[in-house]
């Protein structure tokens, strides 16, 4: 990458040039969004007291989507080495939120 980004580092080292780098990270940005947003609803500091069953169905959908068995898969060693445990203990945190009452 010209901007001194080596791309075997980042997403599981398959990014094939800038442009694919500049939309898998604007997607990221808006799954973000969407998970900060549920997590809001979730903890009562957007829309206390609405939408509960939203936010628990979220953030099981969350849960499921941090995806170790992807970091596990990615050709990137580094990684594979520090990301796999990292996306472990995010799993949990929406997992915890998913199963509070």
């Amino acid at each position: 990458m010209s901007n001194g980004t080596d791309s075997r580092f980042i997403w599981g080292g398959r990014i094939n040039g800038e442009s694919e780098l500049v939309a898998l990270e604007n997607l990221s940005v808006v799954i973000q969004i969407v998970f900060i947003a549920l997590i809001a609803l979730k903890t009562g500091y957007l829309l206390p007291g609405r939408f509960k069953r939203t936010a628990r169905i979220g953030m099981w959908l969350l849960f499921g989507f941090m995806n170790t068995a992807g970091n596990l898969a990615s050709i990137s060693g580094p990684e594979k080495l520090f990301m796999t445990p990292l996306t472990v203990v995010l799993a949990l945190l929406p997992l915890r939120l998913a199963v509070e009452k």
